[in-house]
């Protein structure tokens, strides 16, 4: 079993993933409940290969990175960009890979910056991310404890 580091360890420009899955019906059900939302879909339920909204997709960028690191104790997602490309199809599967570009400490807190990109098996770029991550100093953390 690889052990886990917690995110505030992350160096820029260190890479993870690939995460790899596939787009199911169950997956954008479960989507579905969770945003109390049932027009994620862009073409008739039932068609093969129905496209989806592409806010499906939008976990990706934690998904990548906790392959590797686990979240500092109190991170908040400062800010997200998120550039949604194409709609993923059901039934396609996704590769995410994702990397650290910034890490920098503002106002007593560490942010570390995640890049992601969602990419279709045909090669069709689905979403574009950045996470702008927050988390208390370790030093701050550690007095707390």
């Amino acid at each position: 079993m690889v052990e886990l580091k917690t995110l505030a360890e992350a160096k820029v420009g260190e890479e993870f993933g690939p995460v790899e899955y596939v787009v199911t019906p169950e997956m954008v059900e479960r989507f579905e409940k969770g945003v109390d939302n049932p027009a994620v879909w862009l073409d008739p339920p039932s068609n093969r290969g129905a496209r989806l909204n592409p806010t499906v997709c939008d976990r990706d960028g934690s998904r990548v990175y906790q392959t590797k690191y686990v979240p500092p104790l109190g991170i908040l997602h400062a800010k997200q960009e998120y550039e949604y490309l194409n709609p993923p199809r059901v039934g396609k599967k996704v590769r995410v890979k994702g990397k650290v570009v910034d890490r920098y400490v503002k106002k007593e807190r560490e942010y570390t910056v995640v890049e992601s990109v969602s990419v279709d098996e045909d090669g069709v770029e689905i979403i574009r991310g950045r996470q702008f991550l927050c988390y208390p100093l370790a030093t701050k953390l550690e007095k707390a404890w």
